[in-house]
């Protein structure tokens, strides 16, 4: 939900790691059993206003993580929201041969080179 968030709060920044980015697509591909359904409590075409992909670049800096070996969230999903958004203030880090978890999970070996990146991200 990071992704949406408003214009006129006081966020500084965004870190989505294997973020859904395209919540009709995630739906079209069943993507956990329904999940995005039950999330938005109706079919995801009658929630665009939600679809972060739907909505204009955020004006904050954006940091997508995502494994390239995520079969939970495709890669592909923050690969197109990237170059959908076209902002120098959004961005990729994409892991090699890391899938959905080792990404999301603190005790996972990758975590500490996530922390890196992210204090070198300014």
């Amino acid at each position: 939900m990071a992704l949406i968030a408003n214009a006129n709060s006081k966020v500084v920044g965004v870190i989505a790691l294997a973020p859904v980015t395209d919540l009709q697509r995630a739906e079209e591909l069943d993507l956990d059993e329904g999940a995005v359904a039950d999330f938005l409590g109706a079919p995801a075409k009658m929630r665009v206003n939600l679809d972060p992909i739907e909505r204009a670049a955020l004006q904050v800096k954006t940091l997508l993580i995502h494994g390239s070996l995520d079969i939970r969230v495709p890669v592909q999903f923050s690969r197109d929201y990237v170059a959908r958004m076209a902002s120098a203030n959004t961005q990729l880090l994409e892991l090699p041969n890391l899938g959905h978890f080792e990404v999301i999970d603190p005790s996972a070996v990758i975590f500490e080179q996530i922390c890196y990146e992210l204090s070198t991200w300014n």
